[in-house]
């Protein structure tokens, strides 16, 4: 039964290694056609901003090599500073500076023109205060005082001013993606996953059908439905409760997580357990056929972790999924292990209502138990 967890181990290990890759700096090349004091001091301060060399990696090359290592997907940008640049500067026109992308990467792409937008935007701001001192100041000069030179001082000035002197952008710390960090989350969403898909495999493979020969024989020794479906919720919660516990130990010893380890977070592991073993105990009850469980398994799973946080972060979620987070019990077992990471909570009231769901679940079960026995006369079998 530990299957399912190599299984979603391996998984989430490519994951991981396609995250590492695509995480590294993306290559963009700056193209000058310009070559005036102005245009070198502004690709050599985008070179040596703080937060843009944190993701991009920039160089200079001509318009060929740029054109060449774009097509052999070298480089994902091409910053392009046209020819006469500073001299449409001088004169009161805004030339935009050009951004070219490679569409084959679409994610890269999108991140250059994010952050290229934004310097783009403090530029386009630049250019219009000296058009302005331009127009109202410097123009008049007479020519003694050399309004050119002022001109070109004014130019850079504004420009790195614009840029904050390699201080493009303005950080600020933001909640975004996973608030208990992505460490954490991965392990909640590999530990919860795994028990559940684990859960799915243990009723496919351990699962039988009662034959009435021993439904009668089990009868004679005062056995009835209850028996066999008690039997039963205690087998599969047990045993899905050891498999988490061995593999919280196991990611525990490599990650070094404390909270892996509390009392707190075996106890919502056994809270977990007991629900999923329940859920089990009541498809097998109510429906017959083994592919509409599985079926029915996987799509209440698979949706209630991708719309509760699990999988993905609520902050990346549409907006709406808010209003029903409160009734999703993996919404509630997300919540218990990340009131215990980020403040030591102790997460009683999620507890509260996921126990308050067992019991909902647990008294429709055996009302449907006890009906079918009252209507067979105490001869009715426990998975039909």
């Amino acid at each position: 039964m530990f299957f399912p967890f190599l299984f979603i181990g391996f998984f989430l290990f490519f994951i991981a290694q396609t995250i590492d890759e695509s995480t590294d700096k993306i290559h963009v090349a700056i193209v000058d056609e310009d070559q005036t004091f102005e245009t070198k001091t502004l690709a050599n301060q985008l070179q040596a901003e703080d937060a843009l060399s944190e993701v991009l990696r920039m160089k200079s090359l001509d318009e060929e090599q740029a054109k060449q290592e774009l097509a052999a997907n070298k480089i994902t940008a091409v910053i392009y500073i046209p020819e006469g640049f500073t001299a449409d500067l001088r004169t009161g026109i805004n030339t935009p500076i050009q951004v070219t992308t490679n569409n084959q990467n679409l994610f890269s792409s999108s991140m250059v023109r994010l952050l290229l937008n934004s310097g783009a935007q403090y530029i386009s701001a630049a250019q219009s205060g000296i058009n302005t001192l331009y127009d109202l100041y410097i123009q008049d000069l007479p020519p003694e005082e050399d309004p050119q030179s002022m001109l070109q001082q004014m130019i850079v000035n504004y420009t790195l001013f614009a840029l904050n002197r390699n201080d493009l952008f303005e950080t600020e710390q933001v909640e975004s993606g996973a608030h208990i960090g992505w460490e954490n989350h991965g392990v909640i969403a590999f530990l919860l996953t795994s028990i559940l898909i684990s859960a799915l495999f243990l009723q496919i493979f351990t699962h039988r059908e009662s034959s009435q020969g021993l439904e009668d024989r089990m009868r004679t020794l005062g056995s009835t439905s209850f028996t066999f479906m008690w039997s039963q919720y205690m087998y599969y919660a047990g045993f899905l409760f050891v498999n988490v516990s061995i593999l919280n130990g196991v990611v525990f010893v490599l990650t070094d997580l404390d909270w892996l380890l509390h009392g707190l977070t075996l106890i919502t592991w056994l809270i977990v357990s007991l629900i999923t073993a329940l859920f089990l105990c009541f498809l097998e009850w109510y429906l017959a056929n083994q592919t509409t469980r599985t079926n029915i398994f996987l799509l209440l799973v698979s949706a209630g972790l991708l719309i509760s946080g699990v999988w993905i972060p609520v902050i990346y979620l549409p907006d709406w999924i808010e209003q029903i987070l409160s009734i999703s019990p993996f919404h509630h077992i997300y919540q218990a292990f990340a009131g215990m990471i980020n403040f030591g909570e102790n997460p009683f009231d999620h507890w509260g209502y996921l126990l308050a769901g067992w019991l909902v679940f647990t008294v429709v079960l055996m009302t449907g138990i006890w009906r079918r026995e009252q209507k067979n006369g105490y001869i009715s079998f426990p998975f039909k």
